[in-house]
């Protein structure tokens, strides 16, 4: 499920999906792999730098992935909604 950030009465088929890549380090990681939190670089096109929680759109997503990792991460937005949907671990 793609979390939100904000609110729309648009139908699926009217919202666009865009997707950004981001660099940073793992923080955190969710008991329940739902949510990752990462100390990011700006994201071009969409935030600054900055540390905060991202949810995944599967759990999946973070098999591998530990805490103090430095990865390249992708995230997808649809209408008000966004979520990680890869990470790649780098050293």
């Amino acid at each position: 499920m793609i979390s939100s950030c904000g609110g729309g009465n648009e139908s699926v088929s009217e919202q666009s999906v865009q997707s950004y890549m981001g660099t940073g380090v793992v923080k955190a990681i969710t008991d329940s792999k739902g949510h990752v939190n990462i100390d990011h670089e700006a994201i071009d096109g969409f935030m600054d730098a900055m540390q905060m929680f991202f949810p995944v759109l599967d759990s999946t997503v973070l098999n591998g992935v530990e805490v103090s990792d430095s990865i390249t991460f992708e995230i997808v937005i649809e209408g008000g909604n966004y979520a990680i949907s890869s990470i790649e671990v780098f050293e």
